[in-house]
């Protein structure tokens, strides 16, 4: 579940819009009210939002990560920097490989709740 709605931005981040493409971290909800329901929380909201830009590079939406920085789209990056904020603009298919040798090396145990692609529906 993305934190806001229509009427209330969360830390003032823009809503997902059909149509558009996420690679987000998640974390199962826990608790009474989501037993029978298949309901995950984006962990960390805006720094686990990696938006598909389509040419095969990912925005993550906020905080930049060093570990990162060997993948990055340095000249996107910098072009991006003034309209969104502070922004880190990736290769998708390195970021998608590095998640899979953390995965493999046994730091991530279910990487369904660390790496899901989604395309939002507005509610």
């Amino acid at each position: 579940m993305q934190a806001g709605n229509s009427q209330w931005k969360f830390n003032n981040n823009k809503l997902f819009k059909s149509g558009d493409s996420y690679i987000l971290y998640l974390k199962k909800a826990i608790g009474e009210a989501y037993e029978n329901f298949n309901t995950y929380w984006i962990l960390g909201e805006e720094t686990g939002i990696y938006q598909d830009l389509g040419s095969g590079k990912l925005m993550k939406w906020a905080y930049p990560e060093t570990f990162l920085s060997d993948i990055e789209d340095k000249a996107r990056t910098n072009e991006l920097l003034i309209s969104e904020g502070e922004v880190q603009v990736l290769d998708e298919a390195k970021f998608i490989e590095k998640i899979n040798d953390i995965k493999n090396v046994g730091l991530v145990t279910d990487l369904t709740e660390v790496e899901q692609s989604v395309k939002q529906e507005d509610q």
